[in-house]
């Protein structure tokens, strides 16, 4: 077998396994962040009922319309914070906690203070 054989076998199974990759990676990148947006969506829905509609009497958003408010902010305020580069440059297991299950946690953490809040002002 040539040098140039044994290249291009290389570079098919460097396209292989990247196929591959992106099609496991893609359907468990759905299935984890589909549920997280969901849940953040009914959480920022309970505090818009809250806070904004009864400020500024509007109605509260649809839970699809709600998911689209939040990725048209995701898109102009990204977090460069949870970026895979700053997790990999990460070593210690507080700041592994910090960029993936702080992140998980947030959500009902700000769910309760809202609530708390949300009772005080009644």
């Amino acid at each position: 077998m040539s040098e140039e054989e044994k290249d291009n076998g290389g570079i098919y199974d460097a396209i292989g396994k990247l196929t591959v990759s992106f099609l496991i990676g893609l359907p468990l990148a759905v299935l984890v962040t589909a549920p997280m947006l969901v849940w953040k969506a009914f959480i920022a829905r309970c505090l818009w009922g809250w806070f904004i509609t009864p400020f500024f009497e509007i109605r509260v958003p649809s839970m699809l319309e709600m998911i689209g408010i939040m990725i048209l902010f995701t898109f102009m305020i990204p977090k460069s914070h949870y970026t895979m580069e700053y997790l990999e440059k990460k070593k210690t297991i507080n700041d592994k906690f910090k960029g993936y299950v702080y992140p998980t946690i947030l959500p009902a953490i700000v769910l309760l203070a809202g609530y708390i809040v949300h009772l005080l002002q009644q």
